[in-house]
């Protein structure tokens, strides 16, 4: 059976590089995570009124609770991550394991996970629930932990950075971040938004989602850019106008910067038509068909529709929803229905269609989309729609 080493970390240049940086934020309640030797609790002691210290590693925690024994507010205590840690900190200090695992020689003091920046990675994602609303977080890290993977997950999870210090070693580079929530996410749990993640990224943005109101939420964020606040503006409008056909997320709430939309969960179009039955796919067919074809008469042109592998979501009940309403417009020759042929009728989606024995004549599509451009609307929507029946 193999043999993990459970030393405990001793200080070393990481250690000392955050410990004197603790003296200008350590204040109020103050957790010390990975606090290995217990260096930097013993530190953040000096300034905080109370701090407690964690580590998951047993051997760690009796050094720990040696050294910091005649400190009357460190309190020792196991935890893997946040898992035993209740309430909020004013600062989290965290010097955590950075190399990548050694399978041959796990090292619990070391390994921070198959790439080595796992563990910080959820380590931020957890954090946010323990900080006050203006609390701080002291982390350091190395250049083995890659630094443009802390960086993006930093920002994604809605955080503001700067870069305290850095150390040059022989094999790496030292960092220490101080790290604080932005406007924006500071004005989200104002309004009691939590569990907030990173969704997906747009063209004009990151998407995030969250809880509210006990209630799942797609977040959009104008990242205080004024022409991204009127795109907000728009995309709001919009669903308000469809709110009553049901097939676009609903409006939560819209402020100068955050729009929360009903989060709509399921596949996307494509990975849907992989999987779905004969049956139900030309059930879903034909009412996507049913949606641009409304849209084409409310005179909303949508845009992207031609190529919408985000923009439709189908849900477990198989119903299709369409997100993503930033570019629609008002128009007198609106072009959802006819994008719409040009998708379904596109190689790799009547590939998928083929496999379920659902064969899409290419030509009578693009045939039938033209005279939709010029004769009734009406009479040829039912004539398509006899293709999927």
């Amino acid at each position: 059976m193999q043999q993990i080493n459970n030393q405990p970390y001793e200080p070393r240049e990481d250690s000392f590089l955050i410990q004197k940086h603790i003296k200008d934020y350590a204040k109020g309640d103050v957790l010390d995570m990975c606090t290995g030797s217990g260096i930097l609790a013993s530190e953040a002691s000096k300034y905080a009124n109370n701090v407690i210290a964690v580590d998951i590693n047993q051997k760690a925690l009796k050094l720990a609770k040696k050294n910091t024994k005649n400190i009357d507010n460190i309190i020792v205590k196991f935890s893997n991550t946040f898992s035993t840690i209740h309430g909020e900190f004013d600062l989290i200090i965290c010097n955590p394991p950075y190399l990548q695992a050694d399978k041959k020689a796990p090292d619990l003091a070391l390994d921070g996970g198959k790439h080595g920046y796992e563990f910080t990675v959820e380590f931020l994602k957890q954090a946010d629930k323990f900080l006050k609303p203006d609390g701080k977080i002291l982390l350091l890290f190395s250049s083995l932990t890659q630094k443009e993977k802390i960086d993006s997950t930093i920002t994604e999870l809605l955080y503001n950075f700067k870069q305290l210090d850095s150390k040059k070693l022989d094999f790496e580079q030292l960092y220490v971040y101080l790290i604080e929530r932005t406007t924006v996410l500071k004005k989200l749990k104002k309004i009691v938004v939590n569990n907030i993640s990173y969704l997906d990224k747009g063209t004009r943005g990151i998407v995030y989602q969250g809880n509210f109101n006990k209630r799942k939420v797609a977040i959009k964020i104008a990242k205080e850019r004024a022409e991204l606040i009127d795109v907000l503006k728009k995309e709001a409008k919009w669903l308000r106008i469809l709110e009553k056909y049901h097939f676009a997320p609903k409006v939560i709430m819209l402020t100068d910067e955050i729009l929360l939309l009903e989060l709509i969960e399921g596949k996307k179009i494509f990975d849907f038509l992989e999987s779905a039955s004969r049956e139900v796919t030309l059930a879903v067919i034909k009412e996507l068909f049913a949606i641009v074809y409304r849209l084409d008469e409310l005179g909303i042109n949508k845009e992207e529709m031609h190529h919408p592998l985000k923009h439709i979501i189908v849900q477990s009940n198989n119903k299709p929803r369409l997100i993503d309403y930033e570019r629609a417009s008002y128009t007198e020759n609106p072009k959802n229905l006819t994008q719409f042929c040009q998708f379904i009728s596109s190689g790799n989606v009547s590939e998928l269609l083929q496999n379920k024995n659902i064969i899409i004549q290419k030509q009578q599509i693009i045939d039938l989309a033209r005279q939709y451009k010029k004769e009734n609307r009406n009479i040829v929507y039912k004539q398509i729609i006899t293709l999927f029946s």
